[in-house]
């Protein structure tokens, strides 16, 4: 089956409509409707996550970072079964973040996410964030 763009953002959509403003959501639920049972999420080489923990990750956020905001910002279809993502992240912790205490100040970074599909779903994900801008921007000094 040939990945079309519009069903590559139908397909990865939901892991950012989870991302953001996930208080309300159904979090676990946006997950396992668009990925495998066998799903893996790596943000680096070995350190990977099945779906389920990916969803408590995710489902911590909304308490650390409230006006979380992941964006798409570009999307590409490669090989008939990747899915490339440029995204846009923004948010203001209220509790520590990355080990930086809170101040008031709020990030805008940048993710590169590459998305592997079998059977119309997400197996496996490779995301990179560029969380040391991040860290940079909400520092005060």
């Amino acid at each position: 089956m040939t990945l079309t763009l519009e069903h590559a953002r139908e397909l990865v959509s939901p892991i950012y409509d989870a991302l953001t403003l996930g208080a309300d959501k159904d979090i676990a639920a946006l997950i396992r409707g668009v990925t495998t049972a066998d799903f893996l999420s790596c943000g680096n080489e070995g350190d990977c996550a099945d779906r389920e923990a990916v969803a408590k990750r995710f489902t911590l956020l909304p308490d650390i970072i409230p006006d979380l905001s992941w964006q798409i910002a570009d999307l590409w279809v490669a090989n008939d079964d990747t899915v490339v993502v440029r995204g846009r992240a923004s948010g203001t912790p209220v509790k520590p973040f990355l080990g930086q205490a809170p101040t008031g100040r709020a990030f805008h970074t940048m993710s590169i996410d590459l998305y592997l599909t079998r059977g119309g779903l997400i197996a496996r994900s490779y995301h990179v964030e560029n969380w040391m801008a991040a860290l940079a921007q909400l520092k005060t000094e």
